[in-house]
């Protein structure tokens, strides 16, 4: 059985650089998004981290969007860790 768990990682309200490889998303507001995936097992009652996932989304139809702030400085590491790791993605592809 698996489980997805999402949340909004952080927003960028004003667009921000996708990279090249990325087309029209200039100005766009744009939401990051991670995904964990969990094998759980019911009859065993356990359940393991198999994977993450992160996508970015463009809000086209938009113009701004809400700021997302940490909670807690758990999430505001994560928060950084994906930001950084964002940028040094989209400078590579270019």
């Amino acid at each position: 059985l698996l489980v997805f768990k999402s949340r909004c990682l952080y927003t960028q309200p004003d667009g921000g650089d996708l990279g090249e490889y990325v087309q029209d998303h200039d100005g766009m507001p744009l939401v990051s998004v991670e995904v964990e995936t969990w094998v759980t097992s019911p009859e065993n009652a356990t359940a393991k981290l198999s994977n993450h996932f992160y996508f970015t989304f463009a809000l086209p139809n938009k113009t701004t969007c809400r700021t997302i702030l940490p909670g807690n400085i758990d999430q505001a590491r994560s928060m950084a860790g994906r930001i950084t790791a964002d940028r040094e993605q989209a400078s590579f592809a270019s």
